[in-house]
């Protein structure tokens, strides 16, 4: 199925040569500002894919949720979530981070 619309949220620039692709929306903005204008134009989504450096990579997580809990997610969505872990760089330490947030996506939304 062809997609309609591919949305790019990001508060900077969206380079010129993407954002003359047809079907390109570029939100420039957060992602909790994205989220409710979409929800606002009630537009929904069925692949997020979401590349954020935060500060908190948990708030990864909490995007997707808060996605999900607005109704712009919809059921049986993919998504992909590069967790970007900036605190040591033990390899343990980033698999166990990677667990806790998988283990949170179980628990708040029905992952299979």
């Amino acid at each position: 199925e062809k997609c309609n619309t591919c949305f790019s949220c990001d508060p900077g620039a969206l380079d010129d040569s993407v954002k003359a692709l047809e079907g390109t929306r570029h939100l420039q903005m957060r992602g909790n500002d994205a989220i409710d204008l979409l929800q606002k134009e009630g537009k929904t989504v069925n692949l997020w894919v979401s590349d954020m450096c935060l500060i908190d990579p948990k708030h990864q997580v909490d995007h997707l949720v808060l996605a999900k809990e607005k109704g712009i997610l919809n059921d049986n969505s993919f998504f992909v979530l590069t967790l970007k872990f900036n605190t040591g760089h033990a390899k343990e330490t980033f698999d166990l981070f990677a667990r806790e947030e998988v283990k949170r996506l179980q628990d708040k939304l029905p992952v299979e």
